[in-house]
């Protein structure tokens, strides 16, 4: 559908291209795994819930969408 800016869904992409990044060096010192796993798994749901929430079918879908990554966002 598109309902969602292309800029912002560009930066999201982009952005879980970093979390990825900094996940996978922070992963290298074992005491850090945890937290490396943690951010992955919240920053890269930010992208994946926008998206959704580009997709969404409803205005309610896509109000849950935009909530939920903003609190992955928070996590983040």
């Amino acid at each position: 559908m598109g309902r969602l800016d292309e800029q912002l869904l560009g930066w999201a992409e982009a952005l879980c291209g970093r979390v990825v990044r900094v996940a996978e060096a922070v992963a290298k010192d074992g005491a850090s795994r945890r937290i490396a796993d943690h951010t992955l798994s919240s920053g890269t749901a930010v992208g994946a819930n926008l998206f959704e929430a580009d997709e969404a079918l409803s205005r309610a879908a896509l109000v849950e969408c935009l909530a939920i990554s903003v609190m992955e966002l928070n996590e983040t």
